[in-house]
């Protein structure tokens, strides 16, 4: 058996766990979702994790919520994003991004045509030249997500369950991603 999904949110992962994190993601060939949300990864770790985004060709959803990445780490991913054509979902909120790195990663998203969901709430305004994204990007200043979604970004492992299940009928590869049950027993 492989695991597919991991969560380690909130387990006081560091820079240093990021960079780990980053070398295990490098050469990856199973895990499909990761949620890493408020690990303290800042930007050495963000950068690290940009960089191995580079040569995954597994990884569908990544959430790095509340993790202080900054200006810094969001230009890395967006650079990442430039070259990374599986990663479907990307969780940036709360992570102190201002004008550059939001604008950096608005225009990442203009080349890059796999990731359907950026989350930005909760960090700088959304620059207006992004309205022919506004349906790919989810920020406090932007449009809400599809009426399919009961909220923005999924916060539970129960929630995760939920969205997977509505994404599937959008995505029918989406299925192959499991669910928190899969994880049961490791």
């Amino acid at each position: 058996d492989t695991i597919d999904v991991m969560y380690i949110d909130n387990n006081n992962i560091d820079r240093k766990g990021g960079q780990l994190i980053a070398q295990v993601l490098g050469s990856n060939k199973f895990l499909r979702c990761l949620w890493l949300d408020d690990n303290a990864i800042h930007v050495k770790g963000a950068k690290a994790i940009a960089e191995a985004l580079k040569v995954n060709k597994t990884l569908r959803r990544l959430y790095l919520n509340g993790n202080s990445i900054g200006d810094e780490g969001a230009i890395a991913i967006a650079s990442s994003l430039r070259v990374n054509s599986t990663l479907q979902e990307l969780g940036l909120e709360r992570n102190g991004i201002g004008g550059v790195g939001i604008e950096m990663l608005c225009n990442a998203l203009k080349e890059n045509k796999s990731l359907q969901k950026l989350w930005l709430k909760g960090n700088d305004r959304v620059p207006a030249f992004s309205e022919n994204l506004k349906d790919r990007i989810i920020s406090d200043y932007s449009v809400t997500p599809p009426a399919n979604s009961a909220r923005n970004t999924p916060r539970s492992h129960k929630d995760f369950k939920t969205r997977v299940k509505s994404d599937t009928r959008r995505d029918p590869g989406a299925s192959e991603i499991g669910t928190p049950d899969d994880t049961k027993g490791l």
